[in-house]
């Protein structure tokens, strides 16, 4: 275990910002939730991540009010002209609005403008692996047996390196007690798939373990949150334990003729490593045609 004391790491709302959060914000909330998986929340120190399709919509920062929103230019184009008052100043590629709780953060935040911001998004920045990350967290929103607690983690032990996804998985079922799951999704066709993804699992594993009292302790808190937030209700426990040992796997998808060759060779150089692969032959398994 390394003896340099590690950098502090939290992804939550501070208790004296979160009830204001919930209000301001319940109409969001309530919205992502209907979207069943198109639009997703991730919260961090004291913002949270508005994702589309798992690419970054906008950040919105709770600590006070109003309320700062940064947007990539590339996406907010001409889209708040209305709101022109509220824009604070340009940051590089970003555009920042500082924007009052009640009828102007519904405004800025409405479904049609929702919409236009998703539409400039799939124009702009597809990514099929990202596309890939989101079709996993959609397709297990109501699962008990994992839980998609975070995306693109960084920070503390894990440095500047960000994990595609951190899962939660209970040691048993029905337990209230659950591990982390480290998950890095990888397409068949990416160059990373025949042995730097092993490398770089070893690395997240090695850093959360480092430091599990931290993690579990951010995420205990950060579940509890997302339970109040409307999220995850269909699990039963109000709270979590969170204790080792840190797992790891690497899912990967389509592209199985180039995939195969380096899913071997991964295998070779980490003969422990999960490897979880999702197939699109047909027909599908048990379908005669």
């Amino acid at each position: 275990m390394s003896s340099e004391k590690p950098k502090r790491f939290r992804r939550w709302i501070r208790d004296d910002y979160f009830p204001r959060f919930l209000h301001d914000f319940g109409f969001l909330l309530r919205r992502v939730a209907d979207e069943r998986g198109e639009y997703d929340i991730r919260l961090r120190r004291d913002y949270f991540n508005l994702y589309y399709k798992g690419n970054s919509l906008a950040r919105v920062d709770v600590g006070h009010v109003p309320y700062r929103i940064k947007i990539h230019r590339d996406f907010a184009g001409n889209l708040f002209d209305p709101l022109g008052p509220y824009q604070l100043k340009q940051d590089g590629k970003y555009q920042i609005y500082h924007v009052p709780p009640g009828k102007s953060l519904r405004s800025f935040f409405s479904k049609g403008r929702l919409m236009r911001l998703a539409a400039a998004i799939k124009r702009r920045n597809y990514s099929e692996e990202t596309t890939f990350e989101q079709m996993l967290i959609t397709d297990n929103l109501r699962s008990t047996d994992i839980i998609f607690i975070d995306r693109q983690v960084e920070g503390g032990n894990l440095g500047r390196s960000k994990i595609d996804l951190l899962a939660l998985t209970p040691v048993e079922a029905g337990s209230n007690v659950f591990r982390f799951l480290i998950v890095e999704v990888k397409l068949g066709n990416n160059p990373e798939l025949s042995g730097k993804v092993g490398k770089q699992l070893q690395r997240y594993i090695r850093g959360m373990s480092q430091d599990l009292q931290t993690f579990a302790r951010c995420y205990e808190k950060q579940y509890e949150q997302f339970r109040a937030m409307g999220f995850l209700e269909h699990l039963q426990h109000q709270r979590i334990e969170i204790e080792g040992p840190v797992r790891g796997c690497v899912v990967v998808g389509g592209y199985s003729g180039l995939a195969a060759e380096a899913v071997e060779t991964l295998r070779s150089h980490y003969p422990g490593l999960p490897i979880i692969e999702f197939h699109h032959r047909w027909p599908p398994e048990g379908m005669s045609t």
